[in-house]
């Protein structure tokens, strides 16, 4: 399921629309906390994935 959401932002930033990208993102973030928080993944993991996203993103609006 986290693959599965990430994959989602990512082909949204390989696209190169900020608006689909950060909607992608929004919906991804509780997912990888929720799965961190059920310790399917770590917490380090998950917060790893959500920065390296969101910068991903951000970088799409500048």
């Amino acid at each position: 399921m986290v693959r599965t959401y990430v994959k989602k932002v990512l082909a949204q930033i390989q696209t190169g629309n900020y608006a689909d990208a950060s909607k992608a993102l929004v919906t991804a973030q509780p997912v990888l906390d929720g799965m961190a928080r059920k310790g399917i993944i770590t917490k380090a993991k998950a917060g790893r994935t959500m920065s390296r996203l969101n910068a991903s993103v951000k970088a799409l609006q500048a």
